[in-house]
């Protein structure tokens, strides 16, 4: 909706901006839930994923 791909029913862009963030914060709390739940560190799955390409790594 924000990006004009879809219908804003009607919705101011303020509204869809919250509406945005609200489900960004579910899937991100979503997301801890189910590393807490089996057992996975997502601190060490991000640095070994993601921080090898990092600037300040090389």
């Amino acid at each position: 909706m924000r990006s004009g791909q879809a219908r804003t029913k009607g919705r101011s862009p303020e509204e869809l901006d919250e509406a945005l963030r609200a489900e960004l914060a579910d899937v991100l709390a979503h997301v801890l839930l189910m590393a807490r739940h089996h057992g996975v560190d997502l601190e060490a799955e991000i640095d070994r994923k993601w921080m090898p390409w990092h600037p300040d790594r090389a």
